[in-house]
């Protein structure tokens, strides 16, 4: 009776996660379609949803090392570890071990992934872009204290201290770091995860991927993330204008919590920001003649022209653009 009573408590535990795997498997589908997914991102989050366990054992020694070597770094929040296998996957896949490595991470917070690239890519060297100011969900205390947020630059200085040689810190926004640096094919090897506005998400993932090379690997965070309300204001939304954007010039290599791609091919130019004769931010080459057109009819709004500078690592160079905009090109391109 009692082997029975165990057998059905384990049957309806086995249910009950199902059910729970089940509905968060509905609702992020809804979600692509709400934010306008392109098919490929269906078709790679349903391939990638059973390979994480399969992953922590193959690579179950290096993760274990970096575990124990997180307890010496001052970490108020841990956002990264649970990627962790499916980077040391796409590391090996795009032989990112075997060679010098030019890295770029926009938005390092306290420096976690950055220990990690640095750790496991003996050959690399980062550049990190962060204002280490936080964003609109540090700064609310969704996302963290406002003791941590206090003292966010000077964890990431300590944790990243051992690796000073091969570090480059840039503070400052995004969009003052690509306005002030000329870098068209220059990274191996790029992790996006500064503002999550919508409006800014759209620029980091475009002028990143202006500057990976071909063969490179660039990784987006936070897909699913739904701080805002509206689901346009969100990443998702810009993520996936830019792949419509980018089509034919990359492959999907995973879409979980977090969206990678590879680089198979150039651009037809840099898309750089430039001043109109009112001083309107546009975007001029690199783009098709349509997407073009439509991007240059969105800049004209007034809000769009209002954008300033923001906290985080964003530029918010599109601060007031309405999302609506951003979405309808994403299901037109």
């Amino acid at each position: 009776m009692l082997h029975g009573s165990r057998l059905v408590n384990r049957l309806r535990y086995a249910l009950s996660r199902y059910a729970v795997a089940l509905r968060s498997v509905v609702s992020r589908s809804l979600y692509l379609v709400r934010t306008g997914a392109p098919r490929g991102v269906f078709f790679a989050y349903y391939a990638g949803m059973l390979d994480g366990g399969a992953l922590r054992k193959e690579y179950r020694t290096q993760l274990e090392n970096f575990d124990a070597a997180k307890r010496d770094l001052q970490v108020s929040n841990d956002w990264f570890s649970a990627h962790a296998p499916r980077w040391l996957a796409m590391m090996d896949a795009h032989g990112l071990r075997r060679t010098d490595v030019k890295a770029l991470e926009i938005g390092s917070w306290e420096g976690l992934s950055s220990f990690f690239i640095l750790s496991e890519l003996p050959r690399a060297h980062l550049t990190c872009v962060d204002t280490w100011e936080g964003g609109d969900e540090h700064k609310d205390g969704t996302a963290s204290s406002v003791a941590a947020l206090s003292q966010v630059e000077f964890a990431f200085d300590a944790n990243l201290s051992p690796f000073a040689s091969r570090l480059t810190k840039f503070k400052g926004t995004s969009y003052a770091f690509f306005n002030d640096h000329d870098l068209h094919d220059h990274f191996d090897f790029i992790y996006v995860d500064g503002s999550h506005r919508s409006d800014d998400v759209i620029i980091d993932a475009v002028k990143s991927f202006e500057a990976l090379k071909v063969g490179g690997v660039m990784i987006v965070d936070d897909y699913f993330w739904d701080y805002y309300p509206r689901a346009t204001d969100n990443p998702a939304a810009a993520i996936n204008l830019f792949l419509r954007l980018k089509k034919g010039a990359y492959e999907i290599i995973q879409v979980q919590d977090q969206l990678a791609v590879h680089k198979t091919a150039g651009s037809a130019g840099p898309l750089r920001a430039s001043t109109g004769t009112e001083g309107t931010p546009g975007f001029e080459s690199g783009i098709q003649p349509f997407h073009r057109l439509f991007l240059r009819w969105v800049s004209s709004c007034p809000a769009f022209r209002r954008g300033t500078g923001a906290g985080g690592a964003g530029h918010r160079l599109a601060g007031g653009m309405h999302r609506q905009n951003i979405f309808a090109l994403s299901l037109l391109c």
